[in-house]
């Protein structure tokens, strides 16, 4: 699944700097709102069944804000810093919205709630991704720990196919964007595709997820094996 629009003529954009805004805000809203539309779609919900929680729900957009402002921020270029802030603010927008839509008597207070445990989710994805010497050099690595308490908001049984699922999408996905070309993001080319998730995605999780070192242990054991 994917969107694209198209870009505006060369000789438009050096004409004019409010028809590049323009373009630049029409390129964030789209690769915005297509995120949106295809984690609710039926593609998405018949392999990941999702639970039908509002906090659920509202991780799970803000770990796709997450992966596309990190896959921009990998590209270190003044245009993706413009779309990573188009982005978050189209985010916290849609965020106010979903929050306007529920009936609460302290809305300001639960926005503020919200806001910052989303934050701190992102800030922890950064972490465990980029920061964490351990989890930065294998990201498998108590990775299906962190999705079920940041995603699933520990709602989930701990060692369910869903936690082990959402691992190996996140994982798949955080390298896919990293690796995508800067132009692709200035079309709005972003395929977001839930049959990356590997078929055999539990046994991979067994062996990568919960235990590093396993994998070593197993590769050691096969190498006797053969020497056998």
């Amino acid at each position: 699944f994917f969107l694209m629009i198209r870009r505006p003529p060369r000789s438009t954009q050096s004409r004019s700097s409010a028809a590049s805004d323009v373009y630049k805000r029409q390129v964030s809203t789209h690769s915005t709102w297509g995120m949106i539309y295809y984690i609710s779609c039926l593609e998405f919900s018949k392999v990941i069944e999702m639970p039908p929680d509002f906090h659920i729900s509202h991780s799970l957009v803000n770990l796709h804000v997450w992966l596309l402002i990190n896959g921009l921020k990998s590209k270190n270029m003044r245009e993706a810093h413009y779309l990573t802030e188009r982005i978050d603010f189209l985010f916290k927008k849609y965020q106010n919205e979903q929050i306007a839509s529920i009936h609460l008597r302290r809305k300001a207070d639960f926005t503020k709630d919200v806001n910052i445990y989303m934050a701190n989710n992102r800030n922890t994805y950064n972490r465990h991704f980029q920061v964490n010497p351990q989890t930065s050099y294998n990201p498998y690595y108590k990775l299906d720990a962190l999705v079920w308490s940041t995603v699933f908001f520990e709602k989930v049984p701990r060692y369910s196919d869903i936690v082990y699922m959402m691992s190996e999408y996140l994982i798949q996905h955080y390298q896919y964007l990293i690796d995508l070309p800067f132009s692709h993001y200035e079309k709005a080319i972003i395929e977001w595709d839930v049959f990356r998730i590997p078929v055999d995605y539990k046994d991979l999780s067994l062996i990568h997820i919960s235990e590093p070192t396993r994998l070593l242990s197993i590769s050691y054991a096969v190498f006797c094996l053969k020497k056998k």
